[in-house]
């Protein structure tokens, strides 16, 4: 109960404080009116028997002070006393506290910002009920990416019998399904999931029912669930859909429920689009039943570890070289972007760093102007100790208002950025600031105040009273520990700046080397879009050819344009399809030796729309197509690497096995290579066959036109008119498409520059600093050398040599780390070199050249200041 007691008699003595002060006054009061009244009657006058009392109790002011530290109050009565001065100091100096909160805030911000990204896309556990247990099983090549491991129907049968630890076990696989719901069809990205999926990932309906057992079943009527956002989107949130009827791909879906509007499908994570359609997963209908081409998913068994799972799995024997994996869905996720997340994560953190030993440099050089007043209160019986917790009270306060406008700086940041990040990172979407990164920018900012503040602090409150009265009162002047110091904050900021520096022009050497590749065609004036045909209505080749020679003929009859064409595989999107084929020349032996190329199928008018280079032979015309598939194109890397030495026309190749029977193609023409995968993928065989013999189920529309962006709605219409069924999406220029295909380069160039630049900039403040204060130190030694006839010349280039001292040692300093951060870059960098010299020379004199610009200003001062000013003052 005395604990009890206590406690509360603090709570009150904190709480009201006013009233707690009060009762402690009136019984002081009360106290030596006892005393006197008691010494009064031993005989002293009233006027002796006061103060002997005032004198028995020791100061009425020191024994409140010991009172309100037993009642814990002490405390908070120094750090109000400390903060009320602080603010005082704030504002009557407020381009100091201005520049340190600026300093600080700009570098909070970006780490709170950089830190919140990282955070959403790797460090949140996916949402899904315990999903560090999620994991998703298949075959992958033995040595090979085990971040897609793949499966057939066969094989989940056969995993799931192997008591691999992994239960609700569930295929799935992605596909892209076409809606019709009155107004403009729309192409949407769905899944057709087994009866354990949503089981598997905890999933609850909004509305109706999900999916389950019987679902799947070849007698079941087709069956839908739909996004809430589709839900919203496209039926208004009308609840009366479930039960509906929907139109997929022109077959009939009767909806069974709606999602809620938190869930969100793995594979839409892993691909970065949302999943707005879940179908189930019927094996009689499936085309590749037997192919691995789906994706096995499960969950840890209770009792299960996962080391036990990964050792069942890897003693599964393997079949063919492939071998039998599991990776945790979270993985899965975040790996492709891990890396470089992590990267700019600790590049902004340098930020943070040289912010710190920017700020810390600031204190120490604010430091000797407040040696008056610390001497003063040191004369006055203020401890070191009270002294320092005043300081670091200040620097606290600066660290907290910096963290509020960081905060601020963030949220804006965010804001203008995440529609600019590129898609690969996941759950851009879902990034926003909540309670997890205000702790983090509540640690870093506690962290800052830490690191800038607290030697400072000491530092400044080490005043030697005895030296400062012999020096007089200004002060200790040519302080030599307080210069070493604030040379060393200096050659740090110069050492950590290069590093950052030296890793943007990396990048932004590696980005400009990527965007000057040559693409192999001509991206301008060109727009594309996707069309996919229903297999319900297009099953027959001929069908699918008709609507495409429809299609191209009302696409290249709009006004303004000058051709179109077709290509399954656009380039820049993905190399598309690839198998091995057989020269008729020199046929292999076996199968393993064949060679193998990518293949497109494209219309005769593709080479002309987007301009490749016709090398050798010519293009097909309508009457090579009249007689069948019997021609092909191939590029020149295939005719170098098939054919060295000798024309490739006229040569014979064909796909499939070296038993087979399949048609022989002839050589028709040579074309240039075109970068199908990105501009940083190396040139690959590429054989073009021709839509008419061959027309694909989907395809991409390439229109070359003056002004391809006015005929958006044009190409929409005139496909349409062909089949009003038909969806026409993902239109855009060529143009966006080659910006799209190196977002994620630019983005990182784009990042590390700016934090250069920041780090730069800091760099340069610390070091104007620096020589600035240590002009003003030496005003009067500089006056004195003035006075008996040193140069203005002479003085301003001791200030200039003193600057290149400290960026010298900075940049000898920084060589190693900068070495270091490059060589981590080298995953990131289009041709990477052992060692990018250029760069880090580049970079050297950058930062050498903004350093002496930053101390211009205070050589001048030294050139210009007056002898007889600096005489007349002493």
């Amino acid at each position: 109960m005395a604990v009890w007691r206590d406690l509360v008699f603090r709570i009150r003595a904190l709480v009201l404080r006013r009233q707690v002060e009060r009762e402690l006054d009136d019984e002081l009061r009360f106290h030596l009116e006892q005393q006197a009244r008691s010494l009064q009657h031993g005989g002293m006058s009233r006027a002796e028997a006061e103060r002997v009392a005032r004198l028995q109790l020791g100061g009425v002011e020191q024994v409140k002070e010991e009172c309100r530290d037993a009642c814990g109050l002490g405390f908070f009565e120094l750090a109000g006393q400390n903060l009320r001065f602080t603010v005082r100091g704030c504002v009557r100096r407020p381009g100091f506290a201005a520049s340190v909160v600026s300093v600080l805030a700009l570098a909070i911000g970006g780490v709170t910002a950089t830190f919140a990204v990282a955070d959403w896309a790797l460090l949140r556990p996916l949402p899904y009920p315990q999903p560090d247990r999620l994991c998703l099983v298949g075959y992958v090549e033995e040595g090979g990416d085990a971040q897609r491991p793949r499966v057939s129907f066969a094989d989940a049968t056969h995993i799931a019998r192997s008591h691999s630890g992994l239960d609700h076990l569930s295929l799935s696989r992605w596909e892209s399904v076409t809606l019709m719901a009155g107004g403009e069809p729309e192409r949407l990205d769905a899944v057709a999931v087994g009866a354990r999926y949503f089981q598997l990932f905890q999933a609850r309906p909004l509305l109706g029912r999900l999916l389950q057992a019987g679902d799947d079943e070849p007698s079941a009527p087709p069956a839908a669930c739909l996004s809430y956002s589709l839900w919203k989107r496209r039926f208004a949130g009308d609840p009366a859909v479930v039960g509906s009827v929907v139109r997929l791909n022109l077959k009939p879906y009767t909806v069974l429920g709606v999602l809620t509007e938190d869930f969100r499908d793995p594979e839409g994570l892993r691909r970065h689009v949302p999943i707005d359609v879940w179908l189930p997963l019927v094996r009689s209908q499936e085309r590749f039943a037997d192919a691995r081409l789906y994706t096995l998913s499960g969950r840890m068994s209770d009792s299960g570890s996962p080391h036990s799972v990964w050792q069942r799995l890897s003693a599964m024997p393997p079949e063919r070289g492939l071998a039998v994996r599991a990776v945790r869905w979270g993985d899965l996720v975040a790996q492709p972007v891990r890396g470089q997340l992590l990267l700019l994560l600790g590049a902004v953190l340098l930020v943070l760093l040289i912010a710190c030993v920017n700020v810390g440099g600031l204190l120490l050089a604010r430091g000797s102007t407040q040696r008056p007043e610390i001497a003063l209160r040191l004369a006055l019986g203020a401890s070191r100790w009270r002294i320092t917790g005043q300081l670091f009270t200040e620097t606290g306060l600066l660290a907290v208002l910096a963290a509020l406008a960081g905060w601020v700086l963030a949220a804006l940041l965010l804001h203008a950025a995440v529609p600019l990040l590129p898609a690969e990172i996941p759950r851009l979407a879902e990034i926003r600031l909540d309670w997890r990164i205000a702790v983090f920018t509540l640690s870093i900012s506690t962290a800052s105040a830490l690191l800038c503040g607290l030697w400072p602090a000491l530092r400044n409150s080490q005043l030697q009273l005895s030296s400062y009265i012999r020096a007089g009162a200004g002060g200790l002047s040519g302080d030599r520990a307080r210069g070493r110091l604030s040379s060393l904050a200096v050659v740090a900021q110069v050492a950590l700046s290069l590093v950052l520096v030296a890793g943007a022009g990396l990048l932004l050497k590696s980005f400009a080397l990527l965007t000057s590749v040559a693409p192999g065609f001509e991206p301008r004036h060109v727009l594309t879009a996707q069309v996919r045909l229903p297999m319900a209505r297009y099953q027959q080749p001929e069908r699918r050819s008709a609507f495409y020679e429809r299609a191209l003929r009302e696409v290249s009859l709009l006004p303004g344009v000058r051709s179109a064409a077709l290509v399954t595989a656009l380039p820049l999107g993905g190399s598309g399809f690839s198998d091995a084929f057989i020269l008729q020349d020199r046929p292999p032996a076996t199968d393993a030796q064949r060679p193998t190329a990518n293949w497109n199928v494209v219309s005769p008018a593709y080479f002309r729309t987007l301009e490749i280079p016709l090398l050798e032979g010519r293009l097909p015309e309508a009457a090579d197509l009249a007689q069948g598939n019997q021609f092909v194109v191939v590029n020149r890397q295939l005719a170098r690497s098939q054919w060295p030495g000798e024309s490739a026309i006229g040569k014979r190749l064909r796909f499939g096995s070296v038993a087979g029977d399949g048609l022989w193609q002839t050589v028709l023409a040579v074309v240039g290579d075109v970068r199908h995968g990105g501009l940083d993928d190396k040139d690959e065989p590429q054989v073009y066959q021709m839509y008419p013999s061959m027309p694909p189920p989907f395809a991409f529309l390439v229109v070359r036109a003056e002004h391809p962006l006015t005929l958006t709605g044009a190409v929409r219409r005139a496909v349409n008119g062909v089949d009003r069924d038909i969806a026409v999406d993902r239109i855009a220029t060529f143009e966006e498409v080659l910006a799209r295909s190196v977002a994620t380069p630019r983005f990182r160039a784009s990042l590390l520059a700016a934090f250069g630049v920041l780090a730069l900039l800091l760099a340069s403040l610390g070091l104007y600093g620096a020589i600035a204060y240590s002009v003003e130190q030496r005003r009067r030694e500089l006056g004195i050398r003035l006075a008996l006839g040193a140069t203005s010349r002479r003085a301003a280039s001791g200030v200039l040599w003193q600057a290149g001292r400290l960026l010298l040692l900075g940049l000898a300093s920084g060589l190693l780390g900068a070495h270091a951060f490059m060589r981590s870059l080298r995953a990131m960098v289009f041709s990477p070199l052992p060692l990018d010299w250029p760069v880090l020379v580049v970079a050297c004199v950058v930062l050498s050249a903004a350093g002496l610009l930053a101390v211009l200003r205070p050589a001048w001062v030294a050139a210009h200041i007056d002898p007889l000013v600096v005489l007349r003052q002493e």
